[in-house]
């Protein structure tokens, strides 16, 4: 089963970047990659959701 390590990694990024913008003053630009951090994980944790179903499905269960 996948993990999906690289919207963890999109979710750090876009995290580090908010955290820079908004310690410089960038309210709104801020906001806006904390918007995608959060994306990205929802779509991490949906992902791996899916992936589970599957091998239940399938009778793969680990």
């Amino acid at each position: 089963m996948r993990n999906h390590k690289e919207f963890f990694w999109v979710a750090m990024l876009c995290s580090l970047i908010g955290g820079i913008l908004l310690g410089r003053g960038y309210s709104r630009d801020a906001i806006h990659f904390f918007i995608l951090a959060a994306i990205s994980l929802t779509l991490k944790w949906i992902f791996i959701a899916v992936d589970e179903k599957e091998a239940k499905r399938n009778g793969n269960i680990n």
